[in-house]
């Protein structure tokens, strides 16, 4: 069975992929509303990428 997951988008909806694709920065649509997204820079990756590291080999077996 195949599902089509976006079956009508409004206006306000379509208006938001629109200007998606043409920002600087990530926002998401939640309830009718366009929300900023918080970004995470480089280093803040880095860290939490070590840390599941670290975690990862300090886990129990």
């Amino acid at each position: 069975m195949r599902i089509n997951p976006v079956s009508y988008l409004s206006p306000k909806e379509e208006a938001y992929l629109v200007q998606e694709l043409q920002e600087e920065y990530k926002s998401e649509y939640h309830a009718g509303e366009i929300v900023a997204m918080a970004g995470a820079q480089e280093p803040n990756n880095l860290i939490v990428s070590n840390l599941i590291g670290e975690l990862y080999t300090r886990q129990e077996k």
